[in-house]
């Protein structure tokens, strides 16, 4: 089963850029498939774009929580925290659907 982890942001209009740049160079250091990471995506949500949605797909529960733990982890945390006005987490499984 996978697991997702969504993160919602309200970014600060002036910090925008800032924030793209980072997720986009942390996206190479955070989906590798050796550290079960399979899917890393970021999107700005609707018509509004100072909200911005991480998206990150984790092989298991085990996987994300060892990036939890590592230096990427602590970057994109560091710069949710001085360039957003909000976030949100959400973490949850993902059903493996069935071959036919």
């Amino acid at each position: 089963m996978s697991i997702l982890a969504m993160v919602k942001m309200a970014v600060f209009p002036k910090k925008r850029t800032e924030l793209v740049q980072t997720l986009e160079t942390l996206k190479n250091s955070t989906c590798q498939a050796e550290i079960g990471c399979v899917a890393y995506r970021f999107y700005q949500e609707g018509e509004n774009e100072n909200h911005i949605i991480l998206m990150m797909e984790w092989q298991k529960q085990e996987k994300l929580a060892a990036y939890q733990n590592s230096d990427p982890y602590k970057i994109l945390m560091g710069a949710i925290s001085l360039l957003c006005e909000s976030s949100e987490m959400r973490i949850g499984a993902l059903p493996i659907e069935p071959h036919h």
